[in-house]
């Protein structure tokens, strides 16, 4: 990886691997009529642990990024109807439903209900499929005024809210989801070297910078990113917080590496690059990008290229070969983002082919 000017050049193998042409037919393999399926065993999903609202908000998300493409059409109408049907009384969103098409719980997720208001507000901006913008616009209309006092609940709707004023500026749910979230998300502390609010890092800790840049306090989440960026980037190659979490004292690397962490960094630098224009963001975008490809520490490609699927995770003994929603989407996504970098020529990919095209966001 080379910057030359305000650009990031790829070269060599890892930017041959990330050119390849981005497929769906692992969401369309994890798919039926009802939503996308929570697992899978290695490739094939596994229907008796039914669906999550989590996951289907996710593929809403992930499958309005790609524009008119038929199979990803398909899938953000499937997963519309689902959250929409999730919608309880109180405007909460339900979390599980079985195979059976049973509801197993009665809306208690402050996550689930974040993830939705995700979901659907990116959606509600999205231009390739007006009519699943305006129903997701509905949905959000009715259920934005949900609150919660866990941050990742409160980024994740934050992030939606934020997509909504993108497309409709006078949105008053949306505004004042931000103003209150913007309230209630942690902020760092100025203490050095552990600026981090809470004493111990969990799962995806880019999400907190990212929410704060989308709620108007860029600069304290640029800190706190720039912070996270020297954290997880070592030796030239993206070092994720485990799933265990970490602390002071902890050392990295640790295991298990979740895609997440990848996607959640990925979109953190996407918007502070817009922000600032500052080139070390692209570059923290392509080490999340890259680490799916093998420029991880286990030097092990991710991605599936019989299935198209992502591995749920990078072990200290090699990879979890199970391929669940989550680690597609979040794979997907990052791709997504990353193809909006090379369409405004932020990144070149040197592959060599010129016909080896990726499928456009």
């Amino acid at each position: 990886m080379k910057r030359v000017g305000g650009v990031v050049h790829v070269h060599g193998a890892l930017a041959g691997a990330m050119a390849r042409p981005v497929a769906l037919d692992h969401l369309v393999r994890m798919s039926d009529h009802t939503a996308i399926f929570e697992h899978a065993e290695f490739g094939t999903p596994r229907r008796e642990h039914g669906y999550c609202t989590d996951d289907v908000s996710r593929a809403l998300l992930v499958s309005t990024m790609f524009g008119a493409d038929p199979a990803a059409a398909a899938i953000a109408e499937v997963s519309l109807g689902f959250l929409r049907d999730a919608v309880l009384p109180n405007n909460r969103f339900r979390s599980r439903m079985s195979f059976g098409r049973r509801w197993m719980d009665d809306g208690d997720s402050d996550d689930a209900c974040g993830r939705a208001l995700w979901g659907i507000g990116t959606a509600a901006m999205t231009t390739g499929l007006a009519h699943v913008r305006r129903a997701s616009l509905a949905v959000f209309d009715r259920t934005s005024g949900f609150r919660s006092q866990h941050w990742h609940a409160t980024a994740f709707a934050v992030l939606g809210a934020a997509a909504v004023l993108g497309t409709v500026p006078d949105h008053r749910g949306a505004a004042a989801l931000i103003r209150d979230g913007a309230r209630q998300l942690p902020r760092g502390q100025s203490e050095v070297p552990w600026p981090w609010p809470e004493e111990r890092i969990t799962y995806a800790p880019a999400l907190l910078a990212d929410a704060l840049m989308a709620a108007g306090a860029g600069e304290e989440g640029l800190v706190l990113l720039r912070w996270l960026h020297t954290l997880v980037v070592r030796d030239g190659r993206f070092s994720p917080v485990p799933v265990a979490g970490f602390g002071r004292g902890d050392h990295l690397p640790g295991f298990d590496q979740q895609p997440i962490e990848a996607q959640a960094f990925a979109s953190a630098a996407w918007r502070a690059w817009i922000l600032t224009a500052d080139v070390a963001w692209l570059e923290l975008l392509v080490h999340g990008a890259a680490w799916f490809f093998g420029a991880n520490d286990g030097s092990l490609e991710l991605v599936d290229r019989f299935t198209h699927g992502c591995c749920d995770g990078l072990q200290a003994d090699g990879r979890n070969e199970n391929q669940g929603a989550e680690s597609t989407l979040a794979f997907l996504h990052t791709m997504a983002i990353l193809q909006r970098a090379i369409d405004c020529g932020a990144v070149v990919l040197h592959a060599g082919a010129p016909s080896e095209t990726r499928r456009r966001s």
